[in-house]
């Protein structure tokens, strides 16, 4: 029974101690319940010190959008060389990749065959000459028995239609022999402009048809651009336009282009119309056939535009807004976003004309952050933007 005692009465001690601990972990717990409550957090914006921004007011004003699209590079001509007579390849004079100027020598075909044909058609021209020699002898010899009467027309008709023909065997082996001169200097294939030599298909040794295709070759002068647009972005595009292309790889390798011809019917399969665009020098050193280009073309012109400068744009979490300054206070404004420009972007939604754009500081803002204006700019945020 003692025993029971002593322990009823160190329970009495303890719970007053007990009830002490209880009561500070709920005090505690009420604070961090405070801490973390959104009233709270306001506070704290709000007891943080302004940020410096600058402001620009936004007013709305013409807006050039531009119209981008991806092209390939091309050469001005692009052809395959064949063989006009076929033959044996007896010199292979380039390899893929030179650069040659025209009429250098690219692939030599054995030229005897020719060469006989051209001795054969000497002989031919020779003999028909003797031939009609012979046969003009002959009519004026009966012209003249014919005059006196020693002989009929008919044989002198006779002697006339020999010195015809055989006028016409000399022109017809003078034509064979032109073409057995041509025949030898076809057997060397030249550079009809100056190329690029893209590819050969034939070595020394190979016999090749007539007509078979041997070396493919590149202009290298005057590079294009080529690519397709929908019929939507044709309404203000027009031969002569300016534009501006980039090359994807290597990157940074920029030059100016003129649009030089739009089709006028679209690829069956895509429904694009092809446009070529000629390059305006200086070319870019890195510049090759078959590179991938970035162009810009001038768009449509957007009157009474919300455009704001590309720097003045915040992302995070790919949404995209901006800053204006209300009342001391920062507030976000998400934007519904259109084309872009000469380092602005077209607003479809979100400001409206008269918004003070925080344009310096803005990444550091949350929405209403205590701000103070360094300096309001004169200008406006929507200036025309000219189409790059």
């Amino acid at each position: 029974m003692i025993s029971r005692l002593r322990s009823f009465s160190a329970g009495c001690l303890l719970a007053p101690l007990v009830a002490a601990i209880l009561s500070g972990c709920r005090d505690d717990s009420g604070s961090a319940d405070s801490a973390s409550d959104p009233g709270g957090a306001s506070a704290a914006v709000t007891a943080t010190a302004p940020i410096a921004v600058e402001t620009v007011v936004i007013a709305a004003a013409p807006f050039a959008t531009t119209i981008r699209a991806t092209g390939v590079v091309v050469a001005a001509r692009d052809i395959w060389l064949a063989a006009e007579n076929g033959g044996r390849v007896v010199e292979r004079c380039v390899d893929p990749g030179a650069t040659v100027a025209a009429s250098t020598p690219l692939l030599r075909l054995d030229p005897e065959p020719a060469e006989i044909a051209i001795a054969q058609a000497e002989a031919a021209l020779a003999a028909a000459r003797a031939q009609a020699d012979a046969a003009t002898r002959e009519w004026e010899r009966l012209q003249t028995l014919h005059q006196s009467g020693d002989i009929t027309d008919s044989a002198r008709d006779s002697a006339d239609l020999a010195r015809r023909q055989s006028a016409a065997a000399v022109g017809q082996a003078e034509a064979g022999l032109r073409a057995a001169r041509r025949a030898l200097r076809e057997a060397t294939l030249r550079a009809p402009w100056p190329a690029h030599i893209a590819q050969v298909t034939a070595d020394v040794g190979a016999t090749i048809a007539p007509g078979y295709p041997v070396l493919h070759l590149l202009s290298a002068d005057s590079p294009r651009i080529a690519l397709g647009l929908p019929a939507r972005d044709l309404a203000t595009l027009a031969v002569g336009d300016s534009a501006v292309f980039e090359l994807i790889d290597p990157p940074h390798a920029r030059g100016r282009a003129c649009l030089r011809s739009v089709s006028a019917a679209p690829d069956p399969t895509t429904r694009t119309y092809a446009l070529e665009l000629d390059l305006a020098p200086p070319l870019p050193a890195a510049l090759r056939v078959g590179m991938a280009a970035r162009v810009t073309l001038p768009g449509a012109v957007v009157d009474a535009a919300i455009s704001i400068p590309l720097r003045a744009l915040v992302v995070r979490r790919g949404e995209s807004y901006a800053f204006v300054a209300v009342d001391g206070h920062a507030e976000k404004r998400a934007l519904t976003l259109a084309e872009r420009s000469a380092g602005r972007v077209r607003v479809e939604r979100g400001l409206r004309p008269g918004d003070a754009l925080i344009v310096v500081g803005q990444s550091e803002l949350l929405d209403g952050s205590p701000i103070t204006v360094r300096r309001a700019a004169a200008r406006s945020a929507s200036a025309p933007a000219p189409a790059e």
